[in-house]
Formats: C-alpha cells, structure tokens, sequence
C-alpha cells in the first residue's frame, strides 16, 4: 500500500455491506491498538526499566553458556 485510496466495484449490495463492515472493524481496532499504545505509554513511564548492572552475573554466565552447548550440540546431531 501506498497510501493511496483504491476503488473497488462491489457485485452486489451485500458484498458492499460486508466490505463496509470490514472497514467498521479494521478502524475500531487502529483506535483499540492506538488505546493500547497509550496504555503501554504511561504504564512504560510509571515502571521505568531498573538500572542496568555491570553485566552477567555468574549464574547468568553459566546458564547461557550451558544453553549454548546444548543448542550446538543439537545442531551437530543434524
């Protein structure tokens, strides 16, 4: 798309209906999805992300590094 308005010829009343219907739908969920991105806004704004350290704890070190090998080893055994 690029944001250009289309045409479109409708057979009949009730393809016309169901279009406009669709239409109805498609715009309720932009402004549900807009309600949304407001929510995550202030809900963003009032949790904001907790200070970063100064990197991997040992246990984070020793689980990602156990993951790796399992995930090379899966790879292997292709």
């Amino acid at each position: 798309m690029n944001n250009r308005t289309e045409t479109e010829s409708f057979p009949n009343p009730a393809a016309l209906r169901k279009a406009q219907r669709e239409v109805a739908k498609f715009r309720c969920l932009q402004k549900l999805n807009e309600a949304l991105v407001g929510i995550n806004e202030k809900f963003r704004d009032l949790h904001p992300v907790e200070q970063q350290r100064g990197g991997w704890t040992e246990q984070e070190k020793k689980r990602l590094q156990r993951s790796i090998r399992r995930l090379q080893g899966k790879q292997t055994n292709r």
